[in-house]
């Protein structure tokens, strides 16, 4: 018999006999009991760390995950309203151009470049806070991440 049949024949034994350990250890209620109350009382101090954690975090004036959320949810809505106000400048824009070459009277062409003008010029505006709101948020998230490493 080789020492790889000894090694085999080893392992095949040891198998079995922790097979029918556990075996046993789950047929036995005590066991079973026990594992089912650590399970629970690992469950409730996971609980109690989390609300104390949040606690910590408020405390100290530090962003939790659903302050993170908030403001991940502002960034969306912000980046959603820049790509809106730019679709509308380039339409705008495009409007512009084809107003230009069907006009033939110019005050009504001038009237109307006004008009658009100001579109636009309040299409800017509204674009440039989105990008400051979008910026302080941004900034509060970087300071948030660094205050909470």
């Amino acid at each position: 018999m080789g020492v790889k049949e000894i090694l085999d024949d080893v392992m095949e034994r040891n198998e079995k006999q922790l097979t029918q350990f556990a075996a046993e250890l789950l047929q036995n209620e005590r066991f079973t009991e026990s594992v089912v109350r650590a399970l629970e009382l690992s469950t409730g101090a996971r609980n109690q760390v989390d609300t104390q954690m949040q606690g910590v975090l408020r405390a100290l004036n530090l962003p939790d995950r659903a302050h993170f959320d908030k403001l991940l949810e502002k960034i969306k809505t912000l980046s959603k309203t820049m790509s809106d106000l730019d679709s509308r400048i380039t339409k705008l824009s495009g409007k512009l151009k084809q107003d230009t070459g069907a006009a033939g009277d110019t005050e009504a062409l001038e009237t109307r470049i006004a008009e658009l003008e100001a579109k636009l010029d309040k299409r800017d505006k509204d674009l440039r806070k989105a990008k400051k709101d979008l910026k302080k948020v941004e900034d509060e998230l970087a300071a948030a991440s660094s205050d909470a490493q």
